[in-house]
């Protein structure tokens, strides 16, 4: 057990947080609700990025490859979400969470090193 045990708890615990803000969301319709719910989905895309990372492999090359389990996982998320912000009019937040999730995803590709070199010094 290393530390790719770390990644995969958050990625844990961010989906069932995700989860619960997303009912709430659909019980209350609050825009409070939404912006956590989106919070969670954009962390739990980014600790499973890091647990992959952690544990040698590229989530990059794993979706380019067409690892159809990867792509199916992630896309069935993003469509659940797009969805439930489309049902409720809800395109800016939309617009905003795809750049959002664009520029995050960019520091993960980018940034693992730098983020190593600082846990390890």
């Amino acid at each position: 057990m290393g530390i790719e045990v770390i990644g995969v708890t958050f990625a844990i615990c961010s989906a069932l947080a995700h989860l619960l803000f997303t009912y709430l969301f659909l019980e209350k319709n609050d825009d409070f609700f939404l912006l956590f719910q989106l919070l969670f989905l954009l962390l739990h895309f980014l600790s499973v990025e890091w647990s992959f990372w952690l544990i040698g492999l590229d989530l990059r090359t794993l979706i380019t490859s067409l690892n159809f389990p990867t792509i199916f996982y992630f896309s069935s998320w993003l469509l659940m979400n797009f969805s439930i912000l489309l049902k409720f009019g809800r395109k800016k937040p939309l617009i905003y969470f795809i750049l959002v999730l664009l520029v995050a995803w960019l520091i993960m590709q980018f940034c693992m090193n730098c983020l190593s070199e600082k846990m390890y010094a």
